[in-house]
């Protein structure tokens, strides 16, 4: 092999290590401009959401809440639930000349209320819609084996009502955060009914939608209701 041979061969090698070298290098320096950028990007996510979170949490939680009961309705229809806030609502309703009369659908029986220990939450609805000035005669108990134990049962429960109580508007009361997921599924229970639904959203002295957010109790109320609307929808 010549000398001239030999130079060519072991140049080759050298050529091949520093191109390989430089698209390394090159690579480096590709992959640092882009997590940079997402750095970046990262970054100015980070200080929207925190410019923002205030009117997003707002949004989220308009985006649950339904209120539109504006006009009179054949009866109220107060939800299983919080007895704190739901027939206290539905008894100032009632008092505004919304509806004539009120219907609660009984609620699940527990051990403690099998017992005479404590009273099932449909009996203590009646109570404090009657010491809010709702007459007893004006208050109807849907009443079913077991009581009901979701908003689904209580959608059924209204049906077989409606078809023996027609109706052609009824406001369901409920707490705000459950309105949007009660109307759909409530409407999903009443296909066919020639019946309007309307929501009344009851109020929360604890928190609203300006700060639920703020409030563990609101927390976990919007958090926990966002999961069940996500599930009822998947379950269909």
């Amino acid at each position: 092999m010549s000398r001239m041979e030999h130079h060519i061969h072991t140049a080759a090698p050298v050529e091949i290590n520093r191109r390989s070298a430089a698209r390394r290098q090159s690579g480096r320096r590709r992959g640092l401009r882009w997590l940079g950028a997402a750095c970046v990007l990262l970054l100015l996510v980070g200080l929207a959401a925190y410019a923002f979170h205030r009117p997003l949490l707002r949004g989220f939680a308009s985006a649950l809440t339904v209120d539109d009961a504006v006009a009179p309705a054949d009866f109220l229809y107060v939800l299983g639930g919080d007895v704190n806030t739901r027939p206290f609502h539905a008894a100032a309703l009632f008092r505004r000349g919304f509806a004539p009369r009120v219907v609660v659908p009984r609620t699940e029986d527990r051990p403690a209320s099998e017992g005479g220990f404590y009273p099932i939450d449909a009996e203590v609805v009646v109570r404090i819609l009657q010491h809010q000035g709702v007459p007893g005669s004006a208050i109807a108990m849907l009443r079913i084996s077991g009581g009901v134990t979701s908003t689904q049962d209580e959608g059924r429960v209204l049906r077989e009502y409606l078809q023996t109580h027609p109706a052609q508007r009824v406001i369901v009361v409920t707490s705000a955060y459950h309105t949007r997921r009660a109307r759909w599924t409530l409407r999903r229970e009443l296909e066919g009914l020639p019946v309007d639904l309307r929501m009344a959203s009851a109020p929360d002295d604890r928190f609203d939608a300006s700060n639920w957010w703020t409030r563990e109790a609101g927390f976990l109320a919007y958090v926990s209701e966002m999961l069940k609307f996500v599930h009822t929808l998947l379950r269909g």
